[in-house]
């Protein structure tokens, strides 16, 4: 850690000071309808990791009619294998790393690395803004994500 701290330092001496080019035409009043598009994203990818969490750290919360082969965890990395047995080999080409439809672990757990990441696209995206601004949409978007994953894993899969 300290190493990390010492090589910031150094290369934050060692660059060269520059004017800030802020620019003159900001917009100072904030928009709340930028916030629209991350915020919905983050609120899918609150809901993804809802999802995944349950299933990987409470699988007895899975309601008994769903299908456990796709649903519980414990049973659902067979899936990539041809008949469910590991000595057949993988169920189809790539099917060891390419899990993603194979089970809702996985599934869920790209979904919302996914959606996390355009949500900070989204905000990235778009007219040069003050730094509150950004900072807004992220808390935005921060809280959505929040609700999503507590609708569902404190909500929906309560127990």
């Amino acid at each position: 850690m300290i190493r990390i701290l010492i090589f910031a330092i150094l290369l934050s001496a060692c660059s060269t000071p520059r004017k800030l080019e802020t620019g003159r035409d900001f917009e100072k009043a904030y928009r709340w309808q930028r916030a629209i598009a991350p915020a919905a994203l983050s609120f899918a990818g609150g809901v993804c990791y809802g999802f995944h969490e349950t299933v990987v750290h409470h699988p007895d919360r899975i309601p008994a009619n769903w299908n456990k082969q796709w649903w519980d965890s414990r049973q659902s990395w067979r899936n990539k294998y041809k008949d469910g047995d590991p000595v057949n080999g993988p169920a189809w080409f790539g099917a060891e790393y390419v899990t993603f439809g194979q089970d809702a672990k996985h599934t869920f757990a790209t979904g919302y690395r996914y959606t996390t990441l355009a949500a900070g696209i989204c905000i990235g995206l778009g007219q040069r803004r003050p730094a509150w601004h950004y900072a807004a949409d992220i808390g935005i978007s921060f809280v959505c994500a929040a609700v999503g994953f507590h609708g569902i894993y404190s909500g929906f899969f309560k127990k």
